[in-house]
């Protein structure tokens, strides 16, 4: 089964290895397109060893939404494609159901998870405010997705890939009117390098004074999980999961975090996870990248003064 994966943006290595995870759920054999700026005549990146081809287009305001959509189409077609994924930008909300009506495609946006259950493809994303995971089983032949930032990335080896420059000529005369996309507002915890993030196990050692003064001493920013906002300890603006932010720092360091799938989804494209729990069993321990079984009573002193006798 083949797989074409479209990638816009600046971060485009976490983009397409992202992409390249959720359709490794229904294929092996992956092929990409790229919307950049850094779309040149000859253009290698490293890219996961499931991409067979490639292909880019120079970034352009504003974008020739209805053309990027026959050249996908086209792309579909000609190379037996049956699986298009998409990134989450604005622009993929204008190109994917656009392209899924063409083809006659299942349509499905916000993907955060998927998996292979009894011979089916299952695709889950967020329903009701993003209360709850509503899990779609693949029936259609023909699939269309949108894949959130953040979807959980799987190691692979990496491959250099040559794309082919292709050029977008605009043939639309008002056919689809583009008014701009507002800009998307960030906090300081989606751009932190260095995540801190507080489960329940935090308010039951009694360590919240503790742990937010590593974060401090860290320069880094902290976050909750939902049981810390809904007992008031932290505002909603600081949850991370499936009902809050979706983060990519470069550490993320989860103090009394037991790991369940609803937040995990949040923080699973970080570079390097890191847990402190006291139950051996806790299942953020098995996507932790580095993981240490004690008391956060007796460990975060002794992180404090090791940070303290470091420090100039």
């Amino acid at each position: 089964m083949r797989a074409l994966l479209f990638a816009t943006g600046a971060a485009l290595d976490r983009t397409i290895r992202e992409l390249s995870s959720a359709a490794s759920i229904t294929s092996n054999e992956h092929y990409l397109f790229i919307y950049s700026e850094a779309c040149r005549d000859k253009l290698k990146l490293k890219a996961p060893f499931s991409i067979r081809k490639g292909w880019c287009a120079e970034k352009t305001s504003p974008p020739p939404v209805l053309e990027l959509k026959a050249s996908l189409k086209d792309i579909t077609e000609s190379m037996g494609i049956r699986h298009v994924f998409l990134d989450d930008s604005p622009l993929s909300f204008w190109v994917a159901p656009l392209l899924a009506g063409e083809l006659r495609g299942a349509f499905i946006s916000d993907v955060v998870w998927a998996r292979r259950e009894k011979g089916n493809v299952v695709l889950s994303k967020p329903l009701q405010e993003e209360r709850i995971l509503g899990d779609y089983a693949l029936q259609a032949e023909l699939l269309v997705a949108i894949v959130r930032k953040g979807f959980p990335a799987v190691s692979t080896d990496f491959v250099e890939v040559e794309l082919e420059k292709m050029n977008i000529e605009r043939k639309s005369k008002g056919e689809v009117e583009y008014l701009g996309a507002r800009e998307r507002v960030t906090s300081r915890l989606e751009k932190a390098e260095i995540v801190v993030g507080l489960g329940n196990g935090v308010l039951q050692s009694g360590s919240l004074d503790l742990s937010l003064e590593l974060a401090k001493a860290l320069g880094a920013e902290h976050a909750v999980t939902k049981p810390l906002v809904e007992k008031q300890v932290a505002p909603r603006e600081r949850m991370v999961g499936v009902s809050g932010k979706r983060i990519s720092p470069r550490a993320y360091i989860a103090l009394g975090v037991s790991g369940s799938m609803y937040h995990l989804s949040g923080v699973l494209s970080a570079e390097t996870i890191i847990s402190v729990n006291k139950d051996d069993g806790a299942l953020i321990n098995a996507y932790s990248d580095y993981y240490y079984v004690g008391d956060l009573r007796e460990v975060l002193p002794k992180l404090l003064e090791h940070l303290r006798k470091k420090s100039p």
